[in-house]
């Protein structure tokens, strides 16, 4: 029931924003109103997830809030910018940028730790993903929070979007990067290690590389070019799309008796449950191995072209 009931109210906030966008942003373009409506179906999708999950709840949590997030705080920037002045709008867009970049970076770590700390608590890896969340963001941000008019001190000319707001983007690009090098050590642990982890969360972390590269692409736009943020908004479109495929698989695998039984199996301690293979080790397999190779070091060829076990 409390699905559904958040649903109903994200889409009515959703329809609020839009409404309101139009009145205020004309020049919105249409994509804007589209990435927030499908930021309204990933959070349905995840609490489809959540409900049925119970071995990685605390990640799809997360990915729920961090849904939930972008769309919060688009409304109370549209509502800022209706009932506020200009400084209080660039105070409420700096908090913006921070706090999103910081909810990006604190989603993807978490995930990493999950995946090399399994035998912690959830809330011990809360703590772990905090500490090391917390300082590189405080770093990045240190000038804009100890004072948050920072960007009037930097010389830039007001009246210049893009050369107001460079010290911003700039140090936003330091939390992606952050973030990309995060999701860098999860599939390097995955290639070299292999643990055992959730279907098709490698496939939400690949998502997560594309929505990182392109906010990258965002902040970068934001400086040089305004046609590649627009371009950089389809591309998080398809990025969204393909995370929602993501959570439908997802969900549907663990819906099934099939897969809530894996899903047991791999958390165990047995020596005799292996690791299933997910779309990202079929597509390092298909890239980087010679499976024919591997065939016949497992397999004797017999004279037809079939394959008989050494044994």
């Amino acid at each position: 029931m409390f699905k559904y009931l958040l649903t109903a109210l994200v889409t009515l906030l959703v329809g609020a924003t839009i409404y309101l966008n139009s009145l205020v942003y004309p020049e919105l373009q249409p994509i804007t109103h589209i990435n927030l409506v499908l930021y309204a179906g990933l959070i349905f999708l995840s609490l489809q997830v959540i409900s049925k999950d119970s071995h990685y709840r605390s990640i799809f949590i997360n990915l729920t809030l961090f849904f939930l997030i972008n769309i919060v705080q688009s409304t109370a920037f549209t509502l800022n910018r209706i009932f506020g002045d200009v400084d209080s709008s660039v105070q409420y867009y700096v908090r913006w940028v921070m706090f999103m970049n910081l909810t990006v970076l604190f989603t993807v770590v978490f995930v990493v730790c999950k995946y090399r700390l399994v035998q912690k608590k959830t809330l011990s890896l809360y703590m772990i993903t905090a500490g090391i969340v917390l300082p590189i963001w405080l770093l990045s941000y240190l000038p804009f929070l100890t004072n948050i008019n920072y960007l009037y001190t930097t010389g830039n000319p007001t009246g210049d979007y893009y050369q107001f707001y460079k010290p911003l983007f700039s140090r936003s690009m330091l939390i992606d990067l952050a973030a990309l090098v995060a999701i860098g050590v999860f599939f390097y642990a995955k290639l070299r290690h292999d643990h055992a982890f959730g279907y098709y969360l490698d496939t939400l972390m690949f998502g997560f590389l594309l929505l990182v590269s392109f906010e990258i692409l965002h902040q970068f736009s934001h400086i040089t070019n305004r046609l590649l943020f627009n371009l950089g908004q389809y591309a998080t479109c398809m990025v969204l799309i393909f995370m929602g495929f993501s959570l439908v698989l997802r969900y549907r695998f663990i819906s099934g008796h099939a897969g809530a039984f894996y899903e047991s199996q791999i958390l165990s301690d047995s020596p005799f449950v292996d690791h299933r293979p997910g779309l990202f080790d079929r597509f390092i397999r298909w890239n980087f191995f010679n499976t024919k190779a591997i065939k016949k070091g497992i397999f004797l060829e017999v004279p037809k072209g079939e394959y008989r076990p050494k044994i």
